[in-house]
């Protein structure tokens, strides 16, 4: 049992996301996938036992990263990939050799890998095919040694203090706390993001050395301004109850600032884009499936789906989606098949299709059932009884004022009247003035 636990002790756990995919350090690219993929504890080429059932190998160019499925899974959580999977990531600078395990007039499916003080030996084996590219890929990570040009940029942040000891992390004190702390620290942030941005842009070459920094830099200013956010808003609450109404719209106009702040702060990072996205050469068969996963993050991460109104059509997908990829653009078709896929793989998300107009939709899961929808639609009518500057109740319900209103598109917000008039909760008024819709009232007594 010895070496057995030796070998597991290489594998350290490493995070998933929400639709499964491994979460990468910084400066950590993936440079390819393969499937049925097994961990065996191996002597001499000769396999001793099996330590991970067949999974997902990820190589990236600093580690090996196993994505396979737990041993105890919960039938009720089947639509969160996280409780459904687990991923054990082995670091490639602990490696000092990667061979072929085929013999000289025979084939092999495993590959061997070798570590320093230790008498045991990995070997993966590709059920699937695969192993010959894999093994080049690997060779090659094993001869560039990225691990060590990262830990050297990461001891050249650490000395100019771009660590957890930044300026911009927040730190507790006297003179940082109330309104004039918040404006210190915005006018701290700004001297400092000014001083790297003009030293980024003082050559091409400085800019290429720096610009990892900058990046840094401004996700940490967005998630200490989210954080901020939460802070103001128990601020507020307490202003509220001790009555204070002036110390209240005071608050209430700095959240809505730091708000549009951070929500520039989000349009920046999105314009950075995926910094690894799945590309057919690094994912291979599973090109349809890991691009479906991708997507999916890119619509969780920060709620971004939720704030669209909880359903995108595949046209705002595509732009959206390969605005983040930069240069590794998706085709359309690529696209839609990654689409179908994100319902069967259980990633938080999926297709619909509009029987109407036969338009295409990437929708949350909690979407699925019509009524919802419709429901809100027609929680719409009963708010405005109560809203002085709304008039659905009386003038009745355009597209228009569905899609300002659940923050949807114009063309979804056309369908989504259409079912909730088929569910018999509207009806709908044609004249010359267009259509509108109104709530049904009139209550049915078939007894």
């Amino acid at each position: 049992h010895e070496p057995v636990v030796s070998c597991m002790n290489l594998l350290t756990p490493t995070p998933l996301s929400t639709a499964g995919r491994p979460i990468l350090y910084d400066e950590e690219v993936e440079i390819k996938n393969e499937d049925s993929v097994s961990v065996l504890l191996q002597e001499n080429k000769k396999v001793v036992k099996e330590l991970l059932s067949p999974g997902i190998a990820v190589l990236t160019n600093i580690r090996l990263i196993m994505i396979v499925p737990k041993e105890s899974q919960d039938t009720k959580c089947q639509s969160d990939s996280q409780k459904r999977f687990m991923a054990l990531a082995l670091d490639l600078k602990i490696v000092i050799d990667v061979e072929d395990c085929a013999k000289s007039f025979s084939t092999s499916t495993r590959i061997r890998l070798t570590f320093s003080n230790n008498n045991f030996e990995l070997g993966l084996k590709f059920s699937s095919g695969g192993k010959e590219e894999f093994l080049t890929l690997m060779t090659k990570m094993l001869q560039k040694k990225s691990w060590e040009s990262i830990d050297r940029n990461e001891h050249i942040r650490l000395s100019k203090g771009l660590s957890v000891t930044s300026p911009l992390s927040p730190q507790f004190s006297v003179s940082n706390a109330g309104v004039g702390g918040l404006i210190r620290r915005q006018e701290k942030n700004i001297e400092t993001l000014d001083s790297v941005a003009k030293s980024a842009l003082s050559d091409l070459n400085n800019l290429m050395q720096q610009a990892k920094e900058v990046i840094a830099i401004v996700k940490r200013y967005a998630s200490r301004g989210s954080n901020e956010d939460g802070d103001d808003e128990m601020n507020e609450g307490r202003s509220v109850t001790s009555g204070g109404k002036s110390s209240s719209n005071q608050d209430h106009f700095e959240t809505s600032t730091q708000a549009a702040e951070t929500n520039e702060m989000e349009s920046i990072l999105q314009s950075i884009g995926i910094v690894s996205p799945v590309t057919k050469f690094s994912a291979g068969r599973l090109y349809h499936q890991q691009l479906a996963r991708q997507m999916a993050d890119l619509l969780l991460s920060k709620g971004r789906l939720s704030r669209l109104g909880g359903m995108i059509t595949l046209a705002d997908l595509y732009c959206l989606f390969n605005r983040a990829r930069g240069t590794e653009l998706v085709s359309p078709e690529d696209l839609v098949k990654a689409a179908e896929l994100a319902g069967t793989l259980h990633l938080g998300v999926s297709l619909k299709v509009f029987p109407s107009s036969g338009v295409k939709v990437l929708q949350l899961d909690a979407f699925n059932d019509d009524t919802i929808v419709s429901q809100r639609i027609v929680d719409m009518f009963h708010r405005s009884t109560s809203n002085h500057h709304s008039s659905y109740s009386v003038n009745g319900l355009q597209a228009t004022d569905v899609s300002e209103e659940l923050h949807l598109s114009l063309v979804i917000a056309k369908e989504q009247l259409l079912i909730a008039e088929k569910l018999e909760m509207i009806c709908r008024d044609e004249s010359l003035l267009g259509i509108i819709s109104i709530p049904i009232c009139l209550k049915r007594n078939f007894n």
